[in-house]
């Protein structure tokens, strides 16, 4: 895991301790450290600021009485593989309760207008940008938060593609949902962790409710930045986050590793666990993540299949807000129920795939047609850590 500048760190200060209090008890030691401010984030949302130092006053700000962490702010970066492929077999997969075939060759996504939708919900693409005018949007993508020095659109791809998946008109899951670009990525793809951060705090105060926000994005495990994830479920948005690629456990990852995030996992046609995921405990569901086609940025009309953890995200994240478009006024609901909970609903179906790994296995899937009835005894599925 690369490092976005070696003398920069997240300084998490107790509840109730005041920034400018807290600067000026360091600058008021026997030897104060020279340090520098970079950025701070609302004590209502999360009492930490960011600042630069050289790494030999590090043991003054860990031991100092104000601190609750510190951390290197280091770089959190997109999770995917690009693959050639002109298969579209993720929705497919999803609307069905088997394996997709590895000799297909077309692919089907029946939809009753009840998993359509996602009408009158709000995903939050926290990315790299979205290209607004892409013709599967239809319209519905809309700027919402660009980073400090940042500007709107997607120069990398990312982020127009995982918006194609969760909500857009031909490739996505919630094709009614408004989508929403929260740039927080690079042109190329990479940003600190508290670039991510202050986007969350702009979200708990700004989003327009029901809200759901994907992050397929991640890097080394930050308590604080997870601790930030927790507080944006708190203030009422479900959040769906890629695992990671590293073909490690995903409780070593941040933001995958944040407790009341689902954590998505990557799966392929046969339903084995794509090889470069993340795995383990962390990891809540599994859902599509090789060779997915959804939208490009070289046009208002391109395509482009990628491979990834973030590919698998947002197709939850489109299944969560299709939910919450039924369920109006329940703004945890959605979110209990992929964490843990028990639904008897036709349009969602979790069922446990062969443990791999050690780890749980669920699949995600909503809708669709209920062949292969024997594989389960009704639509009642257990959703849960076994």
């Amino acid at each position: 895991m690369s490092q976005l500048q070696e003398t920069q760190y997240l300084i998490r200060l107790h509840d109730g301790i005041e920034h400018e209090q807290h600067f000026a008890a360091l600058r008021g030691l026997t030897t104060p450290p020279a340090f520098t401010v970079v950025d701070s984030f609302d004590p209502s949302f999360l009492n930490a600021y960011v600042a630069q130092f050289d790494v030999g006053h590090l043991p003054t700000f860990v031991n100092h009485p104000d601190v609750m962490d510190v951390e290197e702010d280091t770089e959190d970066s997109v999770d995917y593989v690009t693959t050639e492929s002109t298969e579209s077999w993720g929705l497919s997969r999803i609307n069905h309760n088997k394996a997709v075939s590895s000799t297909a060759t077309t692919f089907n996504y029946t939809y009753e207008n009840v998993f359509e939708t996602g009408k009158n919900v709000h995903i939050y693409i926290m990315d790299s940008g979205i290209k607004l005018d892409h013709e599967d949007f239809g319209g519905r993508a809309k700027k919402a938060y660009v980073y400090s020095g940042g500007t709107s659109g997607d120069r990398k791809g990312h982020g127009t593609h995982v918006a194609g998946i969760a909500g857009g008109t031909k490739y996505g899951v919630a094709k009614a949902a408004t989508l929403y670009e929260v740039k927080v990525l690079n042109d190329h793809g990479r940003a600190p962790k508290s670039r991510s951060i202050k986007a969350m705090q702009w979200l708990a105060s700004n989003y327009i409710s029901p809200a759901v926000a994907n992050m397929s994005f991640g890097g080394g495990y930050s308590k604080i930045q997870n601790e930030a994830v927790d507080k944006l479920v708190a203030a009422g948005v479900h959040v769906s986050v890629a695992a990671g690629n590293d073909k490690k456990p995903a409780s070593e990852s941040s933001p995958a590793s944040a407790k009341n995030a689902i954590t998505v996992g990557a799966t392929d046609k046969s339903d084995a666990m794509c090889k470069f995921s993340n795995y383990g405990s962390a990891v809540d569901v599994l859902a599509p993540g090789y060779k997915i086609l959804s939208c490009g940025i070289a046009s208002t009309s391109a395509t482009a299949t990628k491979s990834g953890t973030s590919m698998a995200a947002p197709f939850v994240a489109g299944i969560v807000a299709s939910l919450i478009s039924l369920h109006k006024g329940h703004k945890t609901y959605v979110c209990k129920l992929m964490k843990g909970l028990v639904l008897v609903l036709r349009f969602i179906c979790v069922w446990k795939l062969n443990s791999i790994l050690g780890q749980p296995q669920r699949f995600v899937g909503g809708g669709g047609a209920a062949e292969d009835s024997t594989s389960r005894t009704a639509d009642l599925q257990v959703v849960g850590r076994w």
